[in-house]
């Protein structure tokens, strides 16, 4: 069935970036390792019923299991163009948008410098990790999938980054490494393969039963953060908020953080006012 949908993807012409494919390869994995040991062994065996019974096994919040329903939904849709009649159970097993979404909210400059010097001490590549998302204002899965190779150290310029709002289309973003960036990617020059490797291994792994060991949530923790709105994805906020408040214009912040319209570029734009003039990057 993955030989399938990997077909139907090509076919329809859709880019899906490394991370989010092995994501929901792993998905689909313990998908069948699942329906296998409760005797489901063709796929007209998946009611709507054990569907549902799946998807309350995985223990995830609401906005989750829904993103979940929808990559396996695709598979059974595949499946379908070449065996017509196949039924669907995932549309109705997908859970109804309850609005548990919490929204990540942006750092204060002292909470910044209090989570770098957290993530210093915790080890594990979590100083890099912090520093890269707040200089570039990417994703986790995009740091933790980066490449040494990504990294035009001479330029300074991160590229090839699959964009999850833009990877329907297969566009790349590239961004500009800042001079504090700099100092820290420096080290990794000539190297290859993941660039922070305990994180890669463990991300392209999809769903790993041993997580990060700090999770980022504990060096949140060990400064005094705590909450749903506070996570790893708030330095995409507060790259976007900085850049912001130093004067970039929007459009500038879009094409550097890969937002597909105004609406999404104000949903992270978290300052008050915009000053009219400032050097982009330099300013985050």
């Amino acid at each position: 069935m993955w030989a399938i949908y990997e077909d139907w993807c090509s076919g329809k012409g859709r880019v899906v970036s490394h991370s989010t494919f092995v994501n929901r390869r792993n998905l689909f994995a313990r998908l069948v390792k699942w329906a296998e040991e409760r005797g489901c062994y063709d796929i007209s065996d998946v009611s709507v019923a054990v569907a549902r019974d799946f998807v309350k096994s995985l223990g995830k919040k609401n906005k989750t299991l829904r993103t979940y329903c929808g990559y396996i939904s695709q598979v059974w849709d595949a499946v379908g163009q070449l065996k017509p009649g196949i039924h669907n159970p995932w549309k109705a097993a997908t859970p109804d948008n309850d609005g548990s979404s919490v929204r990540k909210e942006m750092f204060t400059e002292d909470e910044v410098a209090e989570i770098l010097k957290a993530a210093k001490e915790a080890g594990h590549d979590w100083y890099p990790a912090c520093m890269i998302a707040l200089y570039t204002g990417l994703r986790y899965g995009n740091i933790a999938m980066m490449q040494v190779e990504d990294i035009d150290f001479d330029r300074w310029i991160i590229g090839g980054v699959h964009n999850k709002t833009r990877r329907s289309s297969g566009a790349e973003i590239f961004i500009p490494v800042a001079k504090p960036l700099r100092d820290v990617l420096e080290p990794y020059r000539g190297g290859r393969g993941f660039l922070l490797p305990e994180h890669g291994i463990r991300y392209s792994a999809g769903k790993n039963p041993q997580p990060m060991d700090p999770p980022f949530s504990a060096i949140l923790g060990a400064v005094g953060i705590r909450g749903e709105e506070y996570g790893f994805h708030s330095f995409r906020h507060t790259a976007n908020s900085r850049m912001a408040e130093a004067g970039v214009p929007s459009e500038i912040r879009q094409i550097l953080c890969g937002w597909t319209n105004d609406a999404m570029a104000r949903h992270y734009d978290h300052a008050k006012h915009l000053k009219e003039l400032a050097e982009a990057v330099g300013k985050i």
